[in-house]
């Protein structure tokens, strides 16, 4: 099949390169695709101008998504209603027609969840409502297609429902107003005149005047400017019929006013600014240029599209040459933007190039220089053919996927989903994958270097051009004034511009590992209730899992890779002083200098390949994690063969990582409120804390390299102790061969402690009270942690699960929907398999004044449920739930080799590892007792984090 489809397409790559060239050869292009809508797309306009579009989709398990989307949001308030298209899709969301109850109610009642299954969001030009549910439930289907209606045109917006969502969308805003947030509020009024600070949204959302928010909804909510979009495993001719029937009675509206924004101005200028913030930790210093950039359709806007793509690979590769140097004069972000990007859109027709160099404090002149040196290149000489050759190949790879056998590159629901809410909105047609692909690739090959140079050039030359330096707060005092900042750009644009010499191509990258096949003969064993072969190596006793993902019919939620997980569940918490720091750093300090014949910076570029590898010495484990394509896969099991086998030890490697490592500790910015809560908790709650020194500036240089090296060889030493798992989409007896040629290979002696290492006790007992100051605003983050010995031990994960959906829900219910204090509550419980120990978590943000009040609520809703129990229609939802939870686990795709090494782990490696879970039933008695057992109130420990007095700093 595989190779069938290949030869189909090299044959059609033949017959695109035969016609091109005979193009080429009459003196002229090809033409130009015609770009058009889906043909598989059901597609119409009623009288009333709604539109709608239908795309039957076959998916594992069969599911059907609606989404009504507005073609309206931010850019079209007025100035009295800012952050209103925001409220009104509050309000309209909880409109549920007919006797459902709201929309909480609604969904979960037949084992939906919300956030996976319904949803909405507002952005710049768009308001879209999501519903998500199982395709065998045609009741679903009519009514979400009802309540599509209401949600449309009919909704209530009376003052009560505008006050109890004034409140929720203040607690989002709230939520949102983080480090980045902050920053943009200082910079981005000067870009574009459609940007709303996070205080006008605020203040605007506390005012009690309900006519904007009325009028918002009339001028914006009508049919000519909505569309109801359905994807997903349905008979496309009913559903038209549905559609008709319910929105043809749909008013349109007399005088309606255009959408269409005004053209942002731009000016002849050159601006300069510093922004900062209390938590800002990089140092960046950005040049902007800002351009027109009309809005295209059809094979205008692909064509832009792929301008950008090529020109900022190639600006990629030339920077991040500068990156991947033990002597780099410029840095990658952890956060932020650190290379040129040429077309970023505004809103107003306006298109912004961003050059942003992150640059090290103490040399910002020759950072800036070798930034600089980059654009002046280019501006100079332009990009090479076989730059050009390179970009297209990655981006080839990238957005067609053309490094991935044919039957691999199909869009999922959500792609087509997306793709068909940007074709309502901007009028950019969401074509089939097959003339995507023509109109795609005619764009990548036709454009010529010199065309890609002039695009280069000009994004670069705006005339509306700005200076933006970002910086930690404690740093503005010390950096150069405008004056000096301006000097050095001048000075380095001055300089003589010197020609580009290419890296060689990660594409001829090769590890210097050689493994004869193997000659011996494994033992397989195949569960087919979970999907699983079972391999064990009868040489070294290494087992290893194949989970094969075979739903060739649908999107590839790993596009194309095949996972790689090896999993020991021993870390260096067994160690204490120095002996746990260095064992803490050992996996970075091995991949610091490189493997398997390659160096840390040539592995990094075989991301273009997409084949990479991490390893971590993690706290309670030892895991390596990599992924490739099958025609790369040779490569990451070499590298998995070579990280076992031979630690590649390199001073210059150590010295990068340790002086990278100390920078990044004794960063000038005052840590996030986040990462402050999860120190003091850890420090709080840990029985082991005293023994394991922290990571900081101050404790790095007590690491000592060979000591950690050695420290990553002794975990290693035993492949026996590790479970290997493999996922993806692939046939088990193509990949098991080359899986068992290297693992074979590998040192083992048996399972070690694998099943006999007993974690001791974690967490101490007893309540906690810590409050820690960080931060400034008005928002505050709470979490209650309840932990201690099960007395009910590893009671049915159903039961667990129905526990956690059932407060999960109360919770939000109260907090969010009574209380109206915060936006999204967190709610996890887990019980070690090792100790028997819980750890139950609660957390959410609120306003420092209600911080009491939601603290109270939640201890409420807790006992009322350790006294009460849940009510019939709590376990009922809890039971529908249960149903799809494997729908949703699954939807990580690094969930199989966690959860495979805990059932293996408790089973001591029997075969019942790989039988499905049974599903105990669940009762009220149940929930309570677990109520009783997780959340004892003598076990409490509550953190609140407040914001900072800011005469404190």
């Amino acid at each position: 099949m595989r190779i069938r489809s290949l030869l189909i397409a090299s044959c059609g790559l033949l017959i695109l390169a035969g016609s091109t060239a005979a193009a080429a050869g009459m003196g002229r292009k090809p033409a130009a695709p015609i770009v058009r809508l889906d043909p598989e797309v059901r597609h119409g306009k009623l009288g009333n101008g709604f539109t709608y579009y239908i795309r039957r989709v076959k998916s594992s398990p069969a599911r059907i998504e609606t989404r009504l989307v507005v073609k309206a949001g931010f850019n079209q308030q007025d100035d009295d209603q800012i952050e209103h298209a925001h409220l009104v899709e509050h309000i309209v969301a909880n409109h549920v027609v007919g006797n459902r109850g709201t929309i909480w109610d609604w969904v979960p009642s037949w084992g939906g969840q919300i956030a996976r299954d319904f949803g909405a969001y507002t952005s710049d030009d768009r308001t879209a409502y999501k519903l998500s549910f199982p395709a065998d439930r045609p009741d679903l289907l009519a009514a979400a297609i009802e309540i599509s209606r209401g949600w449309a045109q009919g909704a209530s917006l009376g003052a009560k429902d505008s006050q109890r969502e004034r409140k929720a969308v203040l607690a989002e805003i709230l939520r949102t107003r983080t480090m980045g947030a902050r920053l943009m509020d200082q910079y981005m009024p000067q870009m574009t005149r459609y940007y709303r600070s996070w205080a006008s949204r605020q203040a605007s959302i506390e005012k009690t005047d309900d006519a904007p928010v009325l009028r918002y909804y009339r001028d914006w909510y009508r049919p000519d400017l909505q569309a109801l979009i359905v994807v997903g495993d349905v008979d496309p001719e009913a559903v038209e019929a549905m559609i008709v029937k319910h929105f043809s009675d749909m008013a349109p509206l007399p005088d309606a006013r255009s959408p269409a924004i005004r053209a942002a101005p731009l000016e002849t200028r050159s601006g300069f600014r510093i922004v900062t913030d209390p938590e800002a930790k990089e140092l960046h210093v950005k040049l902007l240029a800002k351009r027109r950039a009309p809005r295209l359709t059809g094979y205008a806007a692909v064509r832009e599209r792929v301008i950008a793509k090529l020109v900022d690979a190639m600006f990629r590769e030339r920077e991040t040459a500068l990156i991947h140097r033990y002597d780099a004069p410029l840095l990658m972000s952890d956060y932020d933007r650190s290379l040129t990007a040429i077309s970023e859109p505004l809103a107003g027709e306006v298109a912004m190039a961003i050059s942003s160099y992150r640059v090290r404090p103490e040399s910002i002149r020759e950072g800036l220089e070798a930034g600089l040196a980059v654009r002046r290149s280019v501006l100079a000489f332009g990009f090479t053919p076989d730059e050009l050759d390179f970009a297209r190949t990655f981006v080839e790879r990238q957005d067609l996927l053309a490094d991935r056998p044919v039957e691999a590159r199909v869009l999922g629901p959500g792609s087509i989903m997306e793709g068909l809410v940007n074709d309502f909105v901007t009028g950019e047609a969401f074509q089939s994958w097959a003339e995507y692909e023509e109109s795609y690739r005619h764009a990548v090959r036709s454009l010529t270097v010199a065309e890609l140079n002039k695009a280069a050039r000009e994004a670069l030359a705006g005339s509306d051009r700005d200076i933006l330096v970002v910086s930690p707060e404690k740093l503005v005092g010390s950096l150069p004034s405008e004056a000096t900042l301006r000097r050095w750009i001048a000075e380095a644009e001055r300089r003589p511009a010197v020609r580009y010499t290419p890296r060689p191509s990660p594409l001829a990258l090769k590890t210097k590992v050689v493994v004869p096949a193997y000659a011996g003969t494994v033992r397989q064993t195949r569960h087919d209730a979970m999907g699983i072969t079972k391999v064990v190596i009868p040489e070294n006793g290494v087992t290893v899992l194949f989970k094969p993902d075979l739903e060739l019919g649908t999107a590839d939620p790993r596009g194309g890779q095949i996972q790689f997980a090896a999993l020991r569940p021993i870390g260096p918490e067994i160690y204490k002083g120095d002996d746990y720091l260095n064992a803490r750093f050992a996996a970075n300090l091995a991949s610091a200098g490189g493997v398997a014949g390659l160096d840390k910076f040539e592995t990094d570029r075989l991301v273009y390949r997409n084949t990479w590898m991490s390893s971590f010495y993690d706290e309670d484990g030892t895991v390596f994690l990599g992924g490739a394509l099958r025609d790369d896969f040779d490569t990451l099991m070499q590298m998995v063969y070579g990280r076992f086998t031979h630690v590649q030890r390199s001073d210059k490697g150590f010295a990068h990582y340790m002086k990278a490592e100390r920078e990044y500790r004794s960063r000038p910015g005052d840590k996030s409120p986040k990462t402050l809560l999860f120190e003091k908790l850890e420090e709080t709650v840990r029985l082991d804390f005293a023994d394991h020194p922290k990571r900081t500036a101050q404790n790095i240089d007590r690491i000592d390299y060979e000591k950690s090296l050695g420290y990553f060889e002794q975990a290693v030493s035993n492949a026996g102790e590790f479970l290997f798992v493999v996922t993806g989409r692939y046939d088990p007896e193509d990949i098991i061969p080359i899986v068992t040629r290297y693992l074979s290979r590998l040192p083992a002696n048996g399972r070690g402690e694998m099943f006999s290492y007993r974690r001791p006790i974690q967490f101490r007992s007893g309540p906690f009270d810590e409050t820690i100051r960080a931060g400034d605003g008005e928002n505050a983050s709470v979490t209650l942690m309840y932990t201690g010995l099960s007395a009910r031990g590893l009671a049915a994960q159903s039961r667990f699960r129905a526990f956690d959906n059932i407060l999960k829900a109360r919770l939000r219910d109260r907090l969010r929907e009574k209380e109206n204090g915060t936006y999204a509550v967190s709610f996890s419980t887990e019980v070690s398999s090792a100790t028997g120990e819980f750890d139950t978590r609660i957390g959410f943000d609120c306003k420092v004044v209600d911080v009491e009040r939601m603290i109270a609520a939640t201890l409420s809703e807790i006992v009322k449920l350790q006294t009460e129990g849940p009510t019939a229609a709590e376990i009922a939802s809890a039971l529908e739930l249960e149903k799809t939870h494997m729908l949703k686990r699954t939807d990580n795709i690094w969930f199989w080799p966690g959860y495979l090494l805990r059932r293996f782990i408790e089973s001591e490696g029997a075969d019942s590892a790989f039988l499905p879970e049974k599903t105990e039933p669940v009762a009220a008695a149940d929930i309570k007792a677990l109520a009783n057992d997780l959340l004892k109130r003598d076990q409490l420990k509550r953190f609140v984090v407040l914001p900072e007095d800011p005469k404190a700093r």
